[in-house]
């Protein structure tokens, strides 16, 4: 944990997608989350039944599901207990919106529901970090996203993957180490740094 809290200090929650109409079939994911371990956990849905004891409903007793707050620049941590969920009641994953998951025993969630049926959403980068996750529900090559492919020199993704960060850097020639085989993984999130404020339209996989 003590190497999220020190990326944190860096990190700028993704602007939130603002809703548009939704008519795209709704689909449904299964996220596997190991025993005492984070997982990074993205929401690609339009929903207005997002809030934390929802979609984390089926966690066991004692999970930690830490949001992060863009204004105070910190994790807030909730956690459930035999009494329910307490504090996090009020607390909502919006679209765009991103989460670390531990559980203390093995377990899945599921999440479902639509998708705006629009061509491309707006993934906003700043200058700085950016903890974002790929905006749909499925698995996609990152060399395939319109992010990767209009990279400027010196942008770089920060991927969590067997409990350490692994830095992917944009240079002229392409990204280095190679990112070919780098797939974000169905509602994973990243942290990606870039030079400027800009918007990417990211294009509808399907």
């Amino acid at each position: 944990m003590k190497k999220w809290i020190k990326l944190a200090a860096m990190l700028i929650l993704t602007l939130p997608v603002m809703a548009q109409a939704v008519d795209y079939p709704a689909t449904n994911v299964t996220i596997s989350i190991p025993s005492n371990q984070y997982v990074p956990v993205s929401y690609a849905y339009e929903s207005t039944n997002n809030t934390i004891p929802t979609l984390f409903a089926e966690l066991p007793d004692y999970p930690e599901v830490s949001l992060w707050d863009n204004n105070t620049r910190e994790w807030k941590s909730y956690q459930k207990t035999r009494a329910g969920w307490g504090a996090g009641t009020n607390a909502v994953l919006t679209r765009g919106g991103a989460a670390l998951v531990k559980s203390p025993m093995a377990t899945s969630i599921h999440f479902s529901g639509s998708i705006p049926s629009n061509a491309s959403t707006a993934v906003y980068k700043v200058n700085g970090y950016t903890w974002m996750g790929y905006p749909y529900p499925v698995d996609v090559a990152f060399t395939n996203t319109t992010l990767a492919k209009t990279a400027a020199n010196g942008e770089k993704i920060l991927f969590w993957t067997n409990n350490s960060w692994v830095v992917y850097s944009k240079i002229r020639t392409g990204w280095v180490p190679s990112a070919t085989n780098l797939v974000l993984k169905n509602c994973g999130a990243f942290a990606y740094f870039a030079y400027t404020n800009s918007v990417v339209n990211e294009i509808r996989p399907y």
